[in-house]
């Protein structure tokens, strides 16, 4: 009996010798995406209803002006003489085209699909594709696909942990602001973004669903991300890891 109990102990110890390395390895080893898929998943959040909407009604306020006042300049510019009647009649237009982007849109899924060199980038809701490009790793920097956000304030708290699907996350945080200059953006850029985010540095890619801040994914993986902004206060909008197979 005695013998027995110690052949089974040598057999536990011989299978934990070769497991134990493997499981080691796998927990330690770098991952960069050639293959599978990563799905992120949109979530809106009002933290503090009566904030939120006097802030929404204030945004609303400034932008429709700052819109007019763009109408009148381009219009004169033209040399295009505008009355109060075509004024409002034109900016009116404007903001029903632009009532899409108040609404509330949970559940926006954000998707990059592997293949080699290839990254199939998507964004869909309810079930849907509204948007989708392919970003080919080898066509160099792809300029095009970061941000040109103003980063401040950037923050690393190491001491704060958790596990996403099986990888170790530190807490980052940081400020941002648009890029200005461009349209809508020249508009934003006057607000500070605020992001925290959940990373790890065991999966190596410059390309991410959700963020395009080539100095963030340089550092590091995003896999929980949250956002609000001094533009709306009394929200956030949160993107939750849905999935992750990649090899």
């Amino acid at each position: 009996m005695g013998n027995f109990n110690i052949k089974k102990m040598k057999l536990v110890h011989g299978i934990l010798t070769l497991v134990f390395p493997v499981l080691l390895f796998s927990q330690n080893k770098i991952i960069i995406p050639k293959g599978g898929m990563i799905v992120f998943q949109s979530k809106e959040i009002i933290t503090d209803k009566g904030l939120y909407v006097n802030s929404m009604k204030e945004f609303k306020k400034e932008m429709l002006s700052g819109i007019e006042e763009e109408v009148v300049l381009e219009r004169l510019t033209s040399g295009i003489k505008t009355d109060s009647v075509q004024l409002k009649e034109i900016v009116g237009l404007m903001e029903e085209n632009l009532s899409s982007f108040f609404e509330i849109k949970n559940n926006v899924q954000y998707r990059h699909e592997f293949k080699g060199n290839i990254i199939n980038n998507s964004h869909s809701f309810e079930g849907e594709v509204y948007e989708e490009n392919t970003i080919d790793i080898r066509a160099g920097m792809n300029m095009e696909y970061y941000s040109y956000n103003e980063i401040f304030d950037l923050r690393e708290f190491k001491n704060e942990t958790k596990k996403i699907n099986g990888y170790d996350c530190f807490k980052v945080t940081y400020s941002y602001k648009e890029e200005s200059g461009l349209d809508f953006n020249d508009f934003l850029s006057g607000y500070i973004n605020h992001r925290e985010l959940w990373v790890t540095e065991k999966i190596k890619c410059v390309y991410h669903p959700v963020i395009n801040d080539r100095q963030i994914l340089e550092k590091y993986y995003p896999l929980d991300i949250s956002e609000r902004s001094d533009a709306i206060k009394g929200c956030e909008i949160k993107y939750s890891l849905v999935s992750i197979e990649i090899n």
